[in-house]
């Protein structure tokens, strides 16, 4: 939306990365009625995007 754009569904997935658990995306998410879902330290097999980073080498 602050590029101009609308979203009007998204799916949020997190790790247990700092900068997924940092008390300002904490915040951010309560702030703004994010729904998100926790999500394996590392899993590439169940992450689609790794499929595509792996193409892509």
């Amino acid at each position: 939306e602050e590029a101009g754009g609308s979203v009007e569904e998204f799916s949020l997935v997190k790790d247990g990365s700092k900068i997924h658990i940092s008390a300002y995306s904490c915040q951010f998410k309560l702030n703004n009625d994010i729904i998100y879902s926790d999500w394996l330290s590392y899993s590439p097999n169940l992450n689609p995007i790794e499929n595509f980073w792996w193409t892509l080498k």
